[in-house]
């Protein structure tokens, strides 16, 4: 299982990136010892989460993620990792929907009690 997440940054920026282990990988972002753009701007919130099954499902909604978010708040305000840089920066048709907030505070346990359910 993989996961495809935005993270909402200081400035008013936004990160996306995939992870297997959401947790973790979150956690790695709040303390600085993410990407690039989250070791720049703190995280503030947890703007997006959404579940896949397989890897090349993940990277695909990575990208799909990437292009949506570009589409409501502009490209030069959108990060994600290094393994898609230079892609066109024109929305795909039907590339997802509005993504809805979510709050940072507790990511980690947030996620613990997600994933314990299942």
């Amino acid at each position: 299982m993989y996961w495809v997440y935005v993270l909402e940054l200081v400035g008013g920026r936004r990160y996306v990136g995939f992870s297997k282990d959401l947790g973790f990988r979150i956690q790695q972002h709040i303390d600085g010892r993410g990407a690039r753009a989250t070791r720049q701007a703190r995280v503030v919130d947890i703007h997006l989460v959404r579940k896949h099954n397989s890897l090349e499902a993940a990277m695909q909604g990575e990208r799909d993620e990437f292009y949506l978010q570009c589409s409501l708040i502009g490209h030069e305000k959108v990060s994600m990792g290094k393994q898609f840089r230079g892609l066109p920066l024109v929305l795909p048709q039907g590339a997802g929907e509005r993504p809805r907030g979510g709050r940072l505070r507790h990511a980690a346990a947030w996620f613990q009690s997600c994933h314990n359910r299942t």
